[in-house]
């Protein structure tokens, strides 16, 4: 997915820009100071889906962000579509259930989270 695709209109400063939905991962640039993702200007935060592949054209990982902060969905995968994590962020910060499975997909971590913290473990092999 290019950077390019899915434009949405955002009004700033009385211009009118166009951001995109969706784009790569590594496109993404973390502002410290304001702790929060943008893609080109630091004054507007990324709003939409960062989609990374392997060489092999299957999908690496794909994050949800809302206002510049991971927001939804965390998931990796294997070069063989096996799903490798499963993590739930909300402002940046790792809530509710985690889920992380081996190369084969077999679950090996399954935690709780809590503001980012690690609040109880359900299922740690």
């Amino acid at each position: 997915i290019s950077c390019k695709e899915k434009e949405s209109n955002i009004t700033s400063n009385n211009s009118s820009l166009k951001q995109p939905k969706s784009c790569s991962c590594g496109d993404l640039i973390l502002d410290q100071l304001y702790n929060h993702f943008y893609l080109n200007d630091r004054t507007i935060p990324f709003t939409g889906t960062c989609i990374d592949y392997h060489k092999n054209g299957e999908i690496f990982q794909k994050k949800e962000f809302t206002k510049g902060k991971m927001d939804g969905v965390f998931l990796e995968y294997s070069n063989k579509s096996i799903l490798i994590k499963k993590w739930n962020f909300s402002k940046n910060k790792r809530v509710g259930e985690s889920m992380t499975y081996n190369s084969s997909g077999k679950l090996i971590f399954h935690g709780i989270y809590k503001n980012g913290k690690l609040d109880s473990t359900v299922l740690s092999f």
